[in-house]
């Protein structure tokens, strides 16, 4: 295992009497940040079949069966069953207007028109509704009807050789996705009834995206048009995700506490920043802090649905181990012996047996105890360590030879 470590002689003083040649380890490690790697793909299977709706939900899910349906009359049904069963439904005049085109197309003049009616009283400027409006007349036969909205067609429609955004109903990342940098984008002039079809759009483009520079190109223009968007704290996970696959870790990082700072449920997130602050020896007292934050999640946060449990206990005793670990780390550095004896205490039951970051805990549970002297403690700690047979097997049979000196024993 790599990481880092401190020597007691760089925190403590030396042993006093007769020993004073040998130095006892106090060992601060933590897991290497390849491994934490591993740890966002576990958990991310608890966030990554959220893809955004215009409304999250059943409404969401009821529009994508809709769009699965080629059926006119039986597509048409099914909105109005939207209608019905949703009517406090956000962007109603997107659903409406789907509804009026299918109206037009089935030749239900009258309904088309009434449909008509209804959006325009949303938006009287509504150009492509007019145009419904005077293609229904036009198939009804009504000559006054016909005239009136051909006149307001006339007065709507820009002049020859100028376009307005109402002039195209064609929408960025629902109908097609802008090519190149997506840096100059603006979409704040958006015709209102269209935003939240193209934000649930662009979400679900950037979430879909396998190349992560355009990923976090979509994610930033995201953020950056729908900056008041309910979604945004999926986004910014979204960035976490995407600068850890690239390797980016001090955009990770600022990442990471940029979703802390509005959610403290997602233990991935919490478990990186604590271990990035550990093995760069910053803020040890957010590290501890995070680290009972941690240890309330994994006691108290119930299993996601879709994880097997399996894999829901193994990440558990992994974010317990480590937060013990850290904890009891941090006591050791700052002489709180009493502390990181309780937390080496519960690193060593929560880990797996044999490793070397058992060792490492052996060792350092040897040496707090030592400095209260609890001396057979100590001596067993390091007895277990050389035990073991691993890197620190030495420094902990040197430990013991001195203990045993300094205090008489055979």
């Amino acid at each position: 295992m790599t990481g880092w470590a401190l020597k007691e002689g760089e925190t403590t003083e030396k042993l006093r009497g007769s020993h004073t040649r040998f130095r006892f380890s106090i060992v601060v490690c933590a897991l290497p940040l390849y491994y934490l790697l591993l740890t966002p793909i576990w958990l991310y299977a608890q966030y990554n079949d959220e893809p955004l709706s215009v409304n999250q939900g059943p409404e969401a899910q009821f529009l994508e069966l809709v769009d699965l349906v080629a059926e006119p009359t039986k597509q048409l049904d099914l909105l109005e069953t939207f209608v019905q069963q949703f009517p406090t439904y956000g962007a109603m005049s997107t659903i409406h207007a789907q509804r009026q085109e299918i109206f037009v197309a089935l030749k239900k003049w009258d309904h088309a028109l009434e449909l008509g009616s209804k959006l325009l009283a949303i938006d009287d400027s509504d150009i492509e509704t007019v145009r419904r409006n005077l293609r229904a007349a036009e198939g009804k036969g009504d000559q006054a009807l016909v005239a009136k909205w051909a006149e307001r067609l006339k007065q709507l429609e820009p002049a020859e050789g100028t376009v307005t955004i109402s002039s195209s109903v064609r929408l960025p990342f629902v109908d097609d996705v802008p090519a190149g940098d997506l840096g100059a984008v603006d979409l704040s002039t958006l015709p209102k009834q269209h935003r939240n079809r193209v934000e649930a759009f662009l979400f679900n483009r950037a979430l879909a995206e396998k190349d992560t520079v355009r990923k976090l190109q979509m994610m930033s223009l995201f953020e950056r048009q729908f900056p008041t968007s309910t979604h945004l704290g999926k986004v910014r996970y979204m960035f976490f995700l995407a600068h850890l696959e690239r390797q980016d870790h001090a955009k990770a990082l600022a990442a990471a506490e940029a979703v802390l700072d509005r959610d403290k449920s997602r233990e991935d997130v919490i478990f990186y920043i604590a271990q990035s602050y550990f093995v760069t020896k910053r803020n040890p007292e957010k590290v501890l802090n995070l680290s009972a934050l941690m240890l309330e999640l994994a006691a108290t946060k119930s299993r996601p649905e879709e994880m097997a449990e399996d894999l829901w206990e193994k990440q558990r005793s992994l974010l317990i181990n480590q937060a013990h670990w850290m904890s009891g780390s941090i006591h050791m550095q700052h002489e709180r012996w009493a502390q990181a004896d309780k937390s080496q205490r519960a690193a060593l039951a929560t880990g797996s047996a044999g490793t070397e970051l058992t060792e490492l805990v052996l060792v350092n549970l040897g040496w707090a105890n030592y400095k209260m002297r609890n001396v057979q403690e100590s001596l067993k700690f390091y007895r277990q360590c050389v035990a073991l047979r691993g890197p620190n097997q030495s420094t902990a049979a040197q430990s013991i030879v001195s203990i045993k000196a300094e205090y008489g024993l055979q």
